[in-house]
């Protein structure tokens, strides 16, 4: 029988990528995907064949070196992944920083919306709406605006599902505005300014949604002369690495086009 050298595989490797691959992949099971996860399956995949070929694929790299192309495409690839891994530190500090801006006590709320199941909030969705109840008990003569007009097939308008989830919790109605134009947190932004000026709300604003998405919501916030802070909810792990990716997509769009 022919023994086989376990050397030609990296068991670490495969272990981690397998996990990872996990994780990005239970936020499907809530119907939850997006460039997030999609992108992060496809490097756990890529570092799992790695691990699995972990021999091969170094032994040909070492043929290959010495040609002139690969050589220069091989640092092309190390230096992208680099440039990618610094900007991951630099968005994620950003992030930390957008939640932890200091509340304002009178401002209004703002909820900002996410995944929607049927009629009810997803699980992202009521964190931030849970955080938002904590806020508006302790705040009792502040007014809230939940603010999203997604509405997928056979679900509910998302800032239709807030309200009725904020009502359910026991906060009164005349204190509960739904804006249900937006389709991006910049229109978030933008129409629930309009509803502060036409109801002549207190102008600044504390923006509750989740811990990573605070600082692109302040900015665009503050882009549209809103002063602004920060309630953020907490992010279960199983949906922060999938979300983070996704936020670092959003903050360079919002960098390169303004929304």
């Amino acid at each position: 029988m022919k023994h086989t050298d376990r050397t030609q595989y990296n068991i670490p490797l495969i272990i981690a990528a397998a996990a990872a691959l996990v994780v990005f992949l239970i936020p499907a099971m809530y119907s939850i995907i997006n460039i997030g996860n999609v992108m992060g399956s496809a490097v756990s995949v890529l570092l799992m064949l790695y691990g699995i070929f972990f021999a091969k694929v170094n032994a040909w790299l070492t043929q290959h070196w010495h040609r002139k192309y690969y050589r220069l495409l091989l640092r092309v690839i190390l230096l992208v992944i680099c440039v990618f891994a610094v900007l991951a530190v630099v968005l994620g500090v950003l992030m930390i920083r957008g939640a932890d801006q200091t509340p304002h006590e009178n401002g209004t709320v703002v909820v900002l919306a996410c995944d929607v199941l049927g009629d009810e909030p997803g699980p992202m969705l009521k964190e931030r709406l849970d955080a938002a109840y904590e806020w508006l008990e302790a705040h009792p003569d502040t007014k809230c605006i939940v603010s999203g007009g997604w509405q997928e097939p056979g679900d509910a308008v998302e800032a239709d599902a807030m309200y009725r989830y904020l009502l359910k919790k026991g906060i009164p109605a005349d204190r509960l505005y739904a804006e249900s134009r937006s389709k991006s947190t910049y229109e978030n932004m933008l129409y629930s300014k309009e509803i502060i000026e036409n109801n002549d709300l207190e102008p600044a604003v504390t923006i509750v949604t989740s811990d990573f998405h605070e600082y692109r919501s302040i900015a665009m916030a503050e882009s549209l002369g809103i002063e602004a802070g920060s309630y953020p909810s907490h992010t279960a792990w199983w949906l922060l690495p999938t979300y983070f990716i996704r936020e670092c997509a959003g903050i360079l769009h919002w960098w390169m086009f303004g929304y």
